[in-house]
């Protein structure tokens, strides 16, 4: 069976964000987190004029009274270049004629006190979501096998959590795609990993990198593991159909 990452056709008019790379302003301070995302950049790797990136989600540190602007470079990085409050907005030479311009915070002495979303939206097929419940109760663990009803690729795992988590060790979720019985691991940017204890709303969002192509038929498979009992998850996977 194969598994590959499902690629779709891509033109030059395909950049863009495809899902996710929201900057979230922070209540306090000059740090704002960012979630990972899919985004399509330019390249000079003709005949294909674009490529897909994911980018995992983290955190950056803006300077005091700026105008700093995100964006996505060739490679794959999100940047920022900054000028003074007020100043023109760079221009695409500046970051790169293959990058994508994702958001603009404005910082005063001592905090972010705006964030603009400068984000284009890449042509892509339907965006759809299935959600499920996970448990890391030891008679409740499971494998969380969804049908899916449509040609595609997983783009995202998306777990929150619901019931506190038991002490002494993690929790974990895997993702993996199945086709006759037989499952292939999907490779994640980042591993669903819950510390032990976590709260409630504790989040973990991670992109699916290949081995995500999936077909009308297969099996979603979201599996739970934690060997000390105790916690539950909402979980959501995000899928592209296939246009």
């Amino acid at each position: 069976m194969e598994r590959a990452n499902r690629q779709f056709l891509l033109s030059g008019v395909d950049r863009g964000v495809v899902f996710g790379l929201v900057v979230r302003k922070p209540a306090s301070g000059l740090t704002a987190t960012y979630d990972g995302g899919v985004v399509r950049v330019g390249t000079t790797n003709l005949p294909m004029p674009v490529a897909e990136k994911i980018v995992s989600g983290s955190t950056i540190a803006i300077t005091a009274s700026k105008d700093a602007y995100l964006y996505v470079d060739a490679n794959g990085v999100l940047q920022k270049t900054e000028v003074a409050n007020g100043a023109t907005k760079p221009t695409i030479a500046t970051i790169g004629v293959n990058s994508e311009f994702i958001a603009k915070l404005v910082t005063n002495g001592t905090d972010i006190t705006s964030v603009q979303d400068l984000r284009r939206d890449s042509p892509h097929g339907e965006i759809r979501t299935i959600t499920t419940e996970g448990s890391f109760v030891t008679a409740e663990q499971s494998n969380n096998e969804l049908l899916i009803p449509f040609n595609g690729r997983l783009l995202a795992v998306h777990a929150i959590v619901t019931s506190v988590l038991g002490a002494t060790d993690a929790g974990t979720v895997t993702p993996a795609i199945g086709e006759n019985e037989v499952f292939t691991g999907v490779t994640m940017d980042v591993a669903i990993s819950f510390p032990l204890s976590s709260a409630n709303g504790v989040k973990r969002l991670s992109f699916a990198t290949a081995l995500n192509a999936i077909r009308a038929g297969n099996y979603l498979r979201l599996a739970t593991a934690k060997t000390t009992t105790g916690g539950l998850l909402h979980l959501a996977a995000y899928f592209e159909v296939a246009r």
